[in-house]
C-alpha cells in the first residue's frame, strides 16, 4: 500500500513539476502581440529624458522618435527586431526618424546586463544599430561566443578599445542608471515603445510605424486614437 502511494505521489510531483516549468518557458517565449494595441496609448512627461539616458540610433533632428526599452537577451526583443522592426527598416531606409534604445536588463537573463555594456562599447565606436541586431540574432549564443567576437561580427573598428571599454566602471554605470530610471517610470517589460511622447501599450507593427512616420512628415500624428 506504501508503494503504491509512493508512486502516486511521485506522478503528482513530477507531473506538476512540468507543468510549472511549461508556464516558465511560455511565458519568457510567448511573442507580445504586434497589431492593434490593447489599451490606448497615453502622453507620458518623462520621455525626453528617456531619450537623454538611451543611445541613439538615426537623425536625432527626425519628426518621429522612437524609444525603445530592450534587453539584448530577452527573446521576445529578437523576434519583434526580426520580424516586425526588420520590415520596418527595410521599408524605410531612405527615411529620417530617431530609433533611441534605453538599456532594461531584466532579473534572470544572466548575460543581459553584460550585453547592454557591449552595445554601449560599440556605440562608442559608432556600430550600435550593427551589434544590437548580431546581439539579438545569436542572443542564444551569449556566455558561449566572445563580447569580442559579436563586436567583430558587428564591423567594431578596433577591437583591442572594444574590449578594453568592456570593463570600464563608467560603462557598467550607465547601464544600471539607464535601468534605475526605467523602472521609477514603471517600465518593467520588454520590448517597450515610446514614441513621440506616447507610451505604447504592445510594440508597433511595421505598418503602424511606418504610417507615423508618413503622418510625422506632414505634422500630424494619431497616435493618441491607438487605430491601425
Amino acid at each position: 500500500m506504501s508503494s503504491r502511494l509512493d508512486r502516486a505521489l511521485t506522478i503528482v510531483l513530477t507531473t506538476t513539476a512540468v507543468c510549472l516549468t511549461a508556464v516558465v518557458v511560455w511565458r519568457e517565449l510567448a511573442p507580445r502581440p504586434t497589431g492593434r494595441d490593447t489599451s490606448a496609448p497615453r502622453q507620458v512627461a518623462w520621455w525626453e529624458q528617456a531619450r537623454a539616458v538611451g543611445l541613439e540610433i538615426g537623425d536625432s533632428t527626425a519628426a518621429l522618435k522612437i524609444v525603445e526599452f530592450v534587453d539584448l537577451e530577452c527573446p521576445a526583443c529578437r523576434q519583434y527586431h526580426e520580424s516586425e522592426f526588420a520590415r520596418f527598416v527595410a521599408e524605410n531606409a531612405d527615411r529620417a526618424y530617431s530609433h533611441v534604445v534605453v538599456h532594461l536588463p531584466l532579473r534572470g537573463h544572466r548575460f543581459a546586463v553584460a550585453a547592454a555594456v557591449a552595445a554601449e562599447c560599440a556605440a562608442e565606436q559608432g556600430v550600435l544599430r550593427a551589434f544590437v541586431d548580431v546581439a539579438l540574432m545569436r542572443q542564444r549564443e551569449f556566455g558561449i561566443a566572445s563580447w569580442s567576437e559579436l563586436g567583430s561580427d558587428a564591423g567594431v573598428p578596433d577591437l583591442p578599445g572594444f574590449d578594453a571599454c568592456l570593463s570600464e566602471p563608467r560603462v557598467r554605470e550607465r547601464v544600471d542608471a539607464a535601468r534605475n530610471q526605467a523602472l521609477a517610470w514603471g517600465i518593467n517589460a520588454t520590448p517597450t515603445f515610446v514614441v513621440n511622447g506616447f507610451l505604447l501599450g504592445v510594440p508597433p507593427s511595421a505598418s503602424r510605424l511606418s504610417r507615423w512616420l508618413g503622418e510625422s512628415k506632414r505634422g500630424r500624428l494619431s497616435l493618441a486614437e491607438g487605430t491601425e
